[in-house]
Parts: structure tokens; sequence; C-alpha cells
């Protein structure tokens, strides 16, 4: 059995151990925020990946392509029947929160997380999605 990866937005409790089914709101409000992979917690390039409905709602928050790779190889619910998600590559101006840019929403916070949608067409164009 490989070891997993730990998300920077998961929640960790006494003794470093993961507690895999809990996001920790503060991280991932600093991953909307800062602009940062929701997996690794660094920063991202002005492009980077979100997994996408095909509705374009955004899960979570933005990602590094190899990240992507990991979160849907080690947590397959995020593009699986239910979803459908795939990954798109966007910069922050494709984004939108409450039908505004993210530049104009209100940031999130430990208690409110912006829901994050496609505000326009993504750099990826249609079937060049990865993370399937």
């Amino acid at each position: 059995m490989g070891v997993r990866p730990q998300s920077a937005t998961v929640h960790t409790k006494a003794r470093a151990r993961v507690w895999w089914r809990a996001l920790d709101a503060e991280r991932l409000a600093a991953a909307h925020n800062e602009w940062r992979c929701q997996v690794c917690g660094e920063a991202l390039p002005d492009a980077a990946w979100v997994l996408a409905t095909p509705d374009g709602a955004v899960l979570q928050a933005a990602l590094h392509e190899a990240c992507m790779h990991l979160a849907v190889e080690f947590c397959p619910h995020l593009t699986s029947a239910a979803t459908r998600a795939a990954g798109r590559l966007v910069t922050r101006e494709h984004l939108a929160a409450d039908g505004r840019s993210l530049s104009q929403a209100t940031l999130s916070g430990p208690h409110f997380l912006q829901q994050w949608e496609l505000a326009v067409d993504p750099l990826t164009p249609k079937g060049c999605e990865r993370g399937k």
C-alpha cells in the first residue's frame, strides 16, 4: 500500500494524524484568497488547474497539474459519475463567485467559503480536459 499525500487543506489531528474526511476551512480559505494549491499549499502560477463539473461548478480551489492528478488518484470521487468533474486550466479571471469576478467577490474565510464557478471559457478547450 502506497503512502497518501497529505493535502494542505485537510485537517490534521493531534500527533499529525490526518483526518481525511474534514477539510481545514482556514487552509482552504487561504488557498482561495492567496491563489495557492489546495493540495500542496504552494503558490500557483498565473494559470492553474481546477476540477469543474459540466455545469461549471468548481470543486474547492485551484491546483498544480501534478497535484490535480494526485487528488484524482487518491480521491476518485472527485471525478465520479456523481460530479463528472474534469480538469480545466484557468486563470483567476476565468473564475467567478456569486456571479462576480473573483477580484470583486467577497473573500473566503473559515466560516464562509466562496463557491467558485467558471465565468468564461477556460484556457483548456472542450475535449482536452485532464484528470478524467
